[in-house]
């Protein structure tokens, strides 16, 4: 939604392929509307990348989304990233070896630590290759390693950050909605973005996934 000449060209193929009436939502837009459903609150959105949207008075406003050469801090991708720098310095050396280190040897199913760079390089898609890894740090994490439970927590962090600049004067506590692959992690990140936000936000996942939304928009307009 970021890049007007791109959306232009996206609703214009779909225009053309479709003579059906078609109204266009990002994903976010949808996971909002399936869960709060034009109700105040912050939707935060952490798959592969990392994005939150506010609806507050049925005006939208947007942080981070900003693509994973740029942002995408909390990400799936972002976790990898780091599982990456950790686990390259455990096989340097350079940090003592955790349980991390043996879990991404065998999610990648590989004999030598060094095996991961043709591994990464030849992947026909890196970058989800690099956030399929958050998946590791949560293996880890079961594990009680501390390096990995870190990493949660970091992650955590950011997710806030990105939720506490759309924070808004409310009479009780933000709803915030959350929704995406990090969550599938469920306490483990959702405790310390509790923690990290703080009072005056409720934190829950999202009852329904991001289609529903789009469900609902086509009905209202069904409707109207």
């Amino acid at each position: 939604g970021q890049d007007v000449s791109i959306r232009k060209e996206i609703e214009n193929a779909i225009h053309k392929h479709f003579k059906e009436k078609v109204i266009i939502h990002n994903d976010v837009e949808c996971a909002l509307m399936a869960s709060l459903q034009q109700a105040d609150g912050i939707m935060l959105v952490a798959g592969t990348g990392s994005i939150a949207l506010r609806s507050l008075n049925h005006q939208t406003k947007r942080a981070g989304g900003w693509g994973y050469l740029i942002g995408d801090e909390g990400s799936a991708y972002w976790i990898g990233k780091q599982v990456l720098s950790l686990f390259s310095k455990m096989a340097d050396g350079r940090l003592e070896k955790s349980a991390l280190f043996d879990v991404v040897m065998d999610a990648l199913v590989i004999d030598e630590a060094s095996d991961i760079i043709p591994h990464l390089y030849k992947h026909p898609n890196p970058k989800q290759a690099i956030a399929s890894l958050s998946k590791a740090a949560f293996l880890a994490s079961e594990k009680n390693d501390k390096v990995a439970i870190k990493l949660f927590e970091d992650a955590a962090y950011e997710c806030a950050q990105l939720v506490k600049c759309l924070a808004y004067d409310s009479p009780s506590t933000i709803p915030v909605r959350c929704v995406g692959g990090v969550f599938e992690s469920k306490d483990t990140i959702l405790n310390p973005l509790k923690k990290a936000l703080g009072d005056g936000y409720e934190v829950e996942l999202s009852d329904n996934p991001p289609i529903y939304g789009a469900y609902l928009y086509a009905r209202k307009e069904w409707e109207s």
